[in-house]
This record gives structure tokens, sequence and C-alpha cells, in this order.
């Protein structure tokens, strides 16, 4: 899966690429970056069998680009520092600030730490 944002012509591109073709390409285009935005999903699975049931709990951390009336999701890890060293590229070439949104009072986060 690939996006490509161009800041020139103030647009993005999404599709999937497929032995070097692009399949189901899709140009948006924006006025204004806002922030990256990095929130926290928790899910859950139970799988049963015959012989016993067993649950499986995990997080995962996302950043999310907002920009105008939209979102893209830039990259999701379920280690939140890790997520962070992705996210330094995107802050830096988008050149906007991270707001962590994962704790209960939002913050926003030095990224010249990551």
């Amino acid at each position: 899966y690939v996006t490509e944002i161009n800041l020139k012509e103030k647009s993005y591109d999404d599709y999937l690429l497929l032995l070097w073709i692009p399949l189901n390409r899709e140009r948006k285009r924006f006025r204004a970056i806002d922030r990256i935005i990095i929130s926290k999903g928790n899910y859950s699975q139970t799988l049963n069998s015959k012989i016993q049931t067993r649950q499986f709990n995990w997080t995962d951390y996302t950043g999310t680009l907002i920009l105008d009336n939209d979102t893209l999701d830039l990259f999701t890890h379920v280690d939140k520092k890790k997520l962070l060293h992705a996210l330094r590229e995107f802050s830096d070439f988008l050149k906007v600030d991270v707001e962590d949104r994962t704790t209960g009072s939002p913050y926003w986060i030095d990224m010249s730490r990551y």
C-alpha cells in the first residue's frame, strides 16, 4: 500500500502497488495540513475450541494526519516508541506537530527526542 504526498500540488495519492502496477489509485486534494495525532486502539479476541477457551488482548497506536476535512492514517504499530520514530520523518517532511491523544489529557510531543 502506497501513499504519496505532494506538497507543491497540495494533493495525495493512495493506491495498492502490485508487481509495480498501481491499482485503485485515488487522488485527493487539500488546502492545509493541520497536525498528526496519535490514537490508541484496544482489542480483544476470544478463541473457542473443544479443549479450552483463550482470550487475546492487545493494543496498537496509530499516527493519523489531519488535513482540511479529511484524515489519513500514516502508520500503526504495537510499540509506541517505534511509532514515534516512524512519525518523526513525516513530521519533519510535512512541518507539522504531533499530538498524543492516548492519555486522559492530550499533549504535544517534542519530536526532536525521536
